[in-house]
């Protein structure tokens, strides 16, 4: 079998693994300033431009400190 590369990475069954694309947590509904996250209106996607999967719990209950568009990636600077 042929090796494959990305980014001059090998790829294939004798090589290690390694991560292509990450989860990250994402507004699934527009958030006004003063709005509490919680589990309705946060949703971890791919790919991973916001805050990692790791802080979801630490995100619950912080409170928003901007207003937030639908599909912003999530980030530390939205919470006071």
């Amino acid at each position: 079998m042929e090796t494959i590369y990305i980014n001059d990475r090998p790829i294939g069954p004798n090589h290690q693994p390694f991560i292509i694309a990450e989860l990250s947590g994402n507004h699934n509904q527009s958030l006004e300033t003063g709005e509490v996250l919680d589990h309705d209106n946060i949703n971890i996607i791919r790919p991973g431009y916001g805050l990692q999967p790791k802080y979801y719990d630490v995100l619950i209950g912080k409170k928003i400190n901007q207003d937030v568009e639908k599909g912003t990636p999530t980030s530390w600077d939205m919470f006071s």
